[in-house]
């Protein structure tokens, strides 16, 4: 009877560190997420990989791109860039191994997103097409050269669509010369459209306070010489006459 219970004992700790090794690998199997709000292109993020982890995403027949995990728990993603839309058959592979297979939809884009006037001190952006999200939405103005994170941007500012589908906002930053286009965020994820390009050439100039015009003792100086000579015009004609 000892040995039997003995053998219990045994056997259910085995099955409990089976099923916890079980759970805890379930937990760290990796994870393809696909962005729902992107447009004209595909965006997708897997996580779980382990460093050294080569993941090959085909989208479509042609398009391959091949990545490595580079750090433990570091998310690896992918974008298509500019895409047709249309339904494509996706596909994730790790070390060779199928984790993904499905088919996905590249959505058109409808929304767009213009700069109406901007200077040194204020951008005024307005776009359409925007849908209302419980998501966060956020429009930003990246450096006109580098950047890498949230705070490189010159700019950023929550907004949310109306029930019209717009945004609009009017953004403070203080640029240095240079190129420059707005674009939004949504969950911290750049979207399509961004907008046009614009420049800022110059931003250094100052001007001086304005104290009243300044002309007036150029134009009172000329009127005085004007009555002098006429003055002295009649004194000689008077003298004689």
């Amino acid at each position: 009877m000892k040995k039997f219970l003995l053998l219990v004992v045994a056997v259910s700790a085995f099955l409990l560190a089976f099923a916890s090794t079980y759970q805890s690998n379930a937990q760290t199997q990796p994870q393809v997420q696909i962005d729902p709000n992107a447009c004209g292109r595909f965006r997708a993020l897997v996580t779980g990989g382990e460093p050294g982890d080569k993941i090959r995403f085909q989208l479509g027949h042609d398009l391959v791109q091949i990545k490595e995990v580079s750090e433990q728990d570091t998310p690896v993603q992918f974008d298509s860039g500019p895409f047709p839309a249309s339904d494509w058959g996706f596909s994730v592979r790790i070390n060779d191994k199928v984790i993904f297979d499905e088919i996905v939809t590249v959505k058109a884009c409808t929304r767009t997103l213009e700069v109406q006037s901007f200077d040194c001190e204020h951008v005024t952006v307005f776009g359409t097409g925007w849908e209302q999200t419980e998501a966060t939405v956020e429009i930003a103005i990246p450096p006109a050269e580098g950047g890498e994170s949230r705070d490189d941007l010159l700019a950023i500012e929550q907004v949310q669509p109306n029930p019209e589908k717009v945004i609009t906002t009017t953004l403070d930053w203080k640029p240095t010369p240079g190129k420059y286009a707005v674009v939004v965020l949504i969950d911290n994820i750049q979207q399509d459209p961004q907008s046009a390009g614009f420049e800022i050439k110059d931003c250094s100039t100052t001007q001086l306070p304005f104290t009243g015009n300044n002309t007036w003792p150029v134009g009172l100086g000329l009127s005085l010489m004007v009555i002098g000579a006429v003055s002295l015009v009649l004194i000689r004609r008077t003298t004689h006459a």
